[in-house]
């Protein structure tokens, strides 16, 4: 038993927010709508009692192997931005 971990976990795998541009500053360019955003994946994990591990991890991919862990690091955390005109 000194080798079991409660893999109780919480993540947020993924956050985005936009913003629109009002018509009065759009009505001025050649697009009918211009939006902003950024967004970012991966951004919290949190597993107390399963340390330097990502729960959702397994290395061997599909196998008899279960139970047994082999160092899974956590997914790589991504941050990033977006544009989109509409004509």
């Amino acid at each position: 038993m000194g080798f079991l971990y409660d893999t109780s976990w919480l993540r947020l795998r993924e956050a985005a927010l936009s913003y629109a541009l009002p018509k009065s500053v759009t009505d001025k360019s050649p697009f009918g709508n211009v939006e902003i955003g950024v967004f970012g994946r991966n951004l919290f994990l949190r597993a107390p009692n399963y340390p330097h591990f990502d729960p959702e991890q397994n290395a061997l991919g599909i196998s008899n192997a279960q139970g047994l862990e082999f160092n899974s690091l956590p997914a790589t955390r991504t941050y990033g931005f977006n544009l989109k005109l509409t004509l």
